[in-house]
């Protein structure tokens, strides 16, 4: 069982590189249409608001987007995936002993 173990925690974290890294190639298309400080003043009201406006309509459109939203998706729902083997596995070990 615990040979087994090693592989699925390693995919498991390949599905979570590859969806941050996914993040990181799209943010240029993101900060395209919407301003970083609007994005971040939500939360942190001292940084204000941009006095350009941010392009919802625009990024929601645009084909990139749609691709990373697909892209991001998937490698989540992998890496959720890949976590719950991980869950099993764990389970079927300590329940085993």
């Amino acid at each position: 069982m615990l040979f087994g173990w090693d592989d699925v925690v390693a995919n498991a974290k390949e599905n979570q590189e590859i969806s941050y890294n996914t993040r990181m190639v799209s943010q240029p298309v993101i900060e395209k249409y919407i301003r970083n400080v609007n994005f971040r003043g939500t939360v942190r009201k001292e940084l204000g608001q941009s006095k350009i406006n941010s392009d919802y309509q625009g990024l929601v459109l645009d084909p990139l987007f749609e691709d990373y939203i697909l892209n991001r998706y998937t490698r989540i729902q992998e890496a959720i995936n890949e976590l719950n083997d991980v869950r099993e596995l764990n389970v079927s070990i300590f329940t085993t002993n």
